[in-house]
């Protein structure tokens, strides 16, 4: 079993795929694992975004929250931070990034039988 970082890494990446859907971008997920890229979203008009999803963990002080720096690399290609709080789905981006849902997904309850 994979460590619990690891899976909360990997949910953070799933939710922040969803969010930008809802944004109306598209999104892909690279093949690699171990690159300064864990979600790449592109629009209509061909503009494209690389991003690396974040765990947001609180602070003890309210609404602070742990922020990491984004390396060499990463900064040289523009990638944005996504800090994505996977209790609630929100996502704070950083540098900022100004993007909201503007689809929005109507989830059905789990005790819901299907046809």
């Amino acid at each position: 079993m994979a460590d619990i970082r690891h899976q909360n890494g990997t949910l953070a990446e799933i939710m922040l795929c969803v969010y930008l859907l809802r944004c109306g971008l598209y999104t892909a997920i690279p093949t690699s694992r171990t690159g300064p890229i864990d979600v790449i979203a592109y629009d209509e008009l061909g503009s494209i975004y690389f991003f690396d999803a974040k765990k947001k963990t609180e602070r003890t002080t309210p609404g602070s929250f742990h922020r990491r720096k984004r390396t060499l690399i990463q900064r040289r290609l523009g990638v944005i931070n996504a800090y994505v709080d996977i209790i609630n789905g929100d996502v704070v981006f950083e540098p900022h990034f100004d993007l909201k849902p503007t689809i929005r997904v109507r989830s059905r309850p789990v005790s819901e039988k299907r046809d």
